[in-house]
C-alpha cells in the first residue's frame, strides 16, 4: 500500500497545477470564420486591448486576414515567416504594403508603418499577444 501514496499525490499536484493555470478569455467574441484570434495589450496595461489579428479560414484569396488597433479594421494579407505571423495592409498606388503587425514566437506584437519610409523600419508599437483559438 505504500506505493499508492506517491502516485495519490502526484495525481493530486497534476490536479491541482491544472486548475491554477489559467486560459485567458477574448474581451470580444472572435469574428465568424477566425482560425487563429490574438488579442494584444501593452505591456504595462494589460487592461486595454490594443491590438486584435486574426486569421480567415481557407477563403482562397489573398486577403485571408485582419487587424483592428483601437476599433480601427483593416482587411489584412495574412502569412507565416519561420515561427512568426505577420499581416500586411494598407496597400498604396505602387502596390506596396504600408502596414505590418508582426506576432514574434514569445507573444510580443510589433506594429510596423511604412508609409514614410521602406528600410529600417523599427517598430512603432510593440504589445503583448495572447492566442485564443
Amino acid at each position: 500500500m505504500s506505493g499508492a501514496k506517491p502516485f495519490v499525490l502526484v495525481v493530486s499536484l497534476v490536479a491541482m497545477l491544472s486548475a491554477c493555470e489559467s486560459v485567458a478569455q477574448p474581451s470580444v467574441a472572435p469574428p465568424e470564420g477566425a482560425s487563429d484570434y490574438w488579442e494584444c495589450v501593452e505591456f504595462f496595461d494589460k487592461d486595454s486591448v490594443i491590438f486584435r489579428a486574426w486569421v480567415l479560414a481557407d477563403r482562397g484569396w489573398e486577403i485571408d486576414g485582419a487587424i483592428e488597433a483601437n476599433g480601427i479594421h483593416k482587411d489584412a494579407s495574412y502569412r507565416q515567416e519561420g515561427l512568426s505571423h505577420r499581416w500586411n495592409f494598407d496597400i498604396n498606388e505602387k502596390e506596396e504594403y504600408e502596414g505590418a503587425f508582426i506576432i514574434e514566437l514569445d507573444g510580443t506584437g510589433l506594429y510596423y508603418d511604412f508609409s514614410r519610409k521602406k528600410k529600417d523600419v523599427e517598430p512603432s508599437y510593440r504589445t503583448k499577444c495572447t492566442k485564443h483559438l
